[in-house]
């Protein structure tokens, strides 16, 4: 498909074995998600600081590369096969200050990098939503060229109507 499409920014979260159970196998994954990169020109990359095997994708492309990241405090209480505590890079976006509001369930929290810092809402508990999210925008602020914390006041972001997906953290009434 990317020998088609040749998609501008490419962003890859984890390659985590125990998020995998769909795709198959870690390494048969990388493969894949190599060659994707490597014929997609050069894109920009939107990439998991914390995870060693998904930095080893940055050497597919020469386009410009966003890494994130959770604060320390998390890092911690997250096990992870790929972590290696040298991975941080001074210009990596942490997510900070995570809060989850009991009544809406949504999580409140920041984007830091260096000494620029976003707030952001987004409506799906759990950490790792606040991870989509900022990859999510690092994405649009690739594809837009602008830098994350330009865009706001200039673009209309709102995660007020994203929903999880079957099974993933929905709210069942009956």
């Amino acid at each position: 498909l990317v020998k088609h499409m040749k998609p501008q920014t490419i962003v890859v979260t984890n390659i985590y074995r125990d998020q995998l159970d769909v795709y198959g196998e870690i390494d048969k994954t990388f493969e894949y998600l190599a060659t994707a990169i490597k014929e997609s020109n050069n894109p920009n990359l939107v990439l998991n600081g914390d995870d060693e095997r998904v930095l080893k994708l940055s050497e597919f492309s020469k386009g410009k590369m966003s890494l994130i990241s959770f604060e320390e405090s998390y890092l911690r209480l997250i096990k992870s096969e790929n972590r290696s505590p040298v991975l941080r890079k001074e210009d990596t976006h942490i997510i900070t200050g995570i809060r989850t509001d009991g009544a809406s369930l949504s999580n409140t929290f920041e984007i830091r990098q260096g000494k620029n810092t976003l707030s952001v809402v987004e409506p799906i508990p759990g950490a790792f939503n606040c991870f989509s999210a900022t990859a999510a925008l690092l994405a649009f602020a690739s594809i837009v060229g602008r830098d994350l914390f330009l865009l706001s006041g200039k673009y209309d972001i709102d995660f007020g109507k994203l929903r999880p997906a079957f099974g993933r953290g929905e709210i069942l009434e009956h």
